[in-house]
């Protein structure tokens, strides 16, 4: 770690590595504060690593909700190589909460999925699609407390001339992708985040994954069996000239199970709510406003002040114009090469010593005056139990 950055943090302890990132737990010294060092690795090497990265910190930069990681501060290596983004720290993320067996409560479900729509309506107001929304991507505290991460994936789905973006890359973990972006399609819109909240709702009631796909064929295979096979009129609307060929992939005498079994001791609410966002039609399935509108939310709608100030906020918001702190200063449509994003970074958001974008503070919320959120009887540094994979899991099964 450089030791610029080492003056103003003290490492803790490393909480991951990968081939993109390093992460640490840290303490700020100054504040004493517990905080998050994601150190990205060889940010420039290439120009899509390096557009990834740039959207990534100015999206983050730009956040301005409750439900989303905030970035704290972002620091150049002395290598020109790695940069550092300084993050807040959650205790845990859904996915380690679940295995471990932290969230229990119907009230508890309810509230993090409560969480995780409104920062997706915050979102798709903008115009602005994430991609990649998972149990590993929603953070949490032990007071039931989420926030989004991970805006590497997040894109815009318009600009000023109202141009419609065509979003060509398979993106997401396959086992939460939509069927339209398994089918090929490159024109979808935000409803492919809401098929991932489906799926991310039916893990938290059964603690298990719902569709994991060992390949991209068995993915599909597994969606057919919630959706049912796709009419003529369905791949009319996903509209991919690739789709005919992937179906060919797939057997062909898949039979549509009962969501009830797939979801077993799922209140009735809560799969009325699952059957609307997991529709195979994008234009079918349920969006943010819907979602939270349902009965099964009714406890949270007026419980949470502040989310529910934010939710009427978005609902003004219709284009990235809307909210100047989202258009990114470099087209977004354009691959540009590497040291385009390396050098914006460098001279706008590091030398000038820029903080988050200005917009309005985003303070704590306040207590939710619902009982039984805390998920404290666990306590903060359990380990989650280790990662046991289906049967006929493969490595690359969570793979882009």
């Amino acid at each position: 770690m450089d030791s610029d950055v080492l003056v103003e943090y003290a490492p803790d302890r490393r909480l991951g590595m990968g081939g993109y990132a390093v992460v640490w737990r840290a303490t700020e010294q100054k504040s004493g504060r517990a905080v998050v060092i994601k150190k990205i690795l060889d940010a420039f090497t290439n120009d899509t690593d390096a557009q990834r990265v740039f959207r990534e910190i100015m999206y983050q930069r730009a956040a301005n909700h409750p439900s989303l990681l905030k970035l704290i501060s972002l620091w150049r290596a002395a290598n020109n190589k790695d940069v550092y983004m300084i993050l807040p720290c959650m205790d845990t993320d859904l996915s380690q909460a679940l295995r471990a067996g932290m969230v229990t409560k119907a009230v508890q479900r309810q509230f993090i999925l409560f969480q995780l729509l409104c920062a997706l309506k915050y979102l798709h107001s903008h115009v602005l699609v994430h991609r990649d929304i998972k149990p590993m991507n929603l953070l949490l505290n032990l007071d039931c407390e989420l926030v989004v991460c991970d805006f590497g994936l997040i894109r815009s789905l318009g600009s000023a001339n109202g141009e419609n973006l065509a979003a060509t890359d398979q993106v997401g973990s396959r086992w939460y992708r939509a069927p339209e972006i398994m089918l090929g399609c490159t024109q979808y819109g935000v409803s492919v985040d809401m098929w991932s909240v489906g799926c991310v709702m039916a893990e938290l009631m059964t603690g298990k994954i719902m569709l994991p796909g060992s390949s991209n064929s068995n993915q599909l295979q597994r969606i057919f069996e919630v959706t049912g096979m796709p009419t003529p009129a369905d791949l009319e609307e996903i509209n991919s000239a690739e789709a005919a060929e992937i179906l060919d992939m797939v057997p062909r005498n898949i039979t549509q199970k009962n969501l009830a079994k797939l979801v077993p001791r799922t209140p009735e609410l809560a799969l009325d709510l699952l059957r609307q966002l997991l529709k195979l039609r994008a234009s079918e399935r349920a969006d943010t406003a819907a979602a939270l509108s349902h009965p099964y939310l009714a406890a949270f709608i007026h419980a949470d002040d502040k989310r529910r100030i934010f939710m009427e906020e978005s609902a003004a918001a219709t284009d990235p114009d809307s909210s100047p702190q989202f258009r990114t200063p470099i087209k977004d449509s354009i691959r540009y090469p590497s040291s385009v994003y390396r050098d914006y970074l460098y001279k706008h958001v590091i030398e000038n010593k820029a903080g988050p974008a200005p917009t309005s503070p985003s303070s704590p919320s306040p207590p939710v005056c619902v009982p039984g959120l805390a998920i404290s009887q666990i306590s903060a540094g359990a380990a989650a139990p280790p990662f046991s994979p289906p049967p006929d899991f493969d490595e690359d099964a969570m793979a882009a």
